[in-house]
């Protein structure tokens, strides 16, 4: 429960950041041009990211890795928020939402198979599959309705925001229930 609240929360806020982060850069002021880098430089830095999380993950375990990762991705939503129309603010967000872009690639898998093994590996992966498509579904429509009632993008940035830090939250959690379980067993 915990892996797949954590991976579909933060496929919710990518969704989202990936629909909106255009018309929500040309709204602040920036050119369209800059906009769309931007938006495009998202995908070009998640194999970095993914470089990244490859190297951390021999010395720590997977969850703590992609939680980190998001707890970035966070980072960089308050930075964009705080200031919209800044170039700075932008390129920091997306080089810390960027590296985070694709760890849900990598984390999903490896963290379905360390919760519940090889045998039950594809039914887990294709029922966590349903609430991921869901999240990427849902996520930006929501988002649209939530511009639209509160007249900016403020509410919907501070979603995906929220979005990204439950994440994180969901895979600690999913840790240390591992950990437990871990633990339990050695003991019996």
């Amino acid at each position: 429960m915990w892996v797949t609240s954590g991976i579909a929360l933060n496929y919710l806020a990518l969704a989202v950041a990936a629909v909106h982060l255009y018309p929500f850069l040309v709204e602040a002021g920036h050119p369209p041009a800059r906009a769309a880098v931007a938006t495009g430089a998202l995908g070009v830095l998640s194999v970095a990211g993914r470089v990244l999380v490859t190297v951390l993950v021999v010395r720590r375990p997977m969850a703590l890795v992609a939680a980190g990762t998001f707890v970035g991705q966070a980072v960089g939503v308050g930075v964009l928020v705080a200031d919209p129309g800044g170039t700075v603010p932008v390129v920091v967000f997306v080089l810390l939402f960027g590296l985070g872009f694709g760890v849900g690639t990598l984390a999903r898998p490896a963290l379905v198979a360390e919760a519940h093994g090889v045998a039950t590996f594809a039914t887990v992966s294709a029922l966590m599959g349903i609430a991921v498509t869901l999240a990427k579904v849902l996520g930006p429509a929501a988002a649209g309705v939530g511009r639209g009632a509160s007249g900016g993008y403020l509410l919907p940035w501070v979603g995906v925001g929220l979005c990204c830090l439950l994440a994180a939250v969901a895979l600690v959690a999913a840790q240390r229930a591992g950990s437990s379980a871990a633990t339990v067993s050695r003991a019996v």
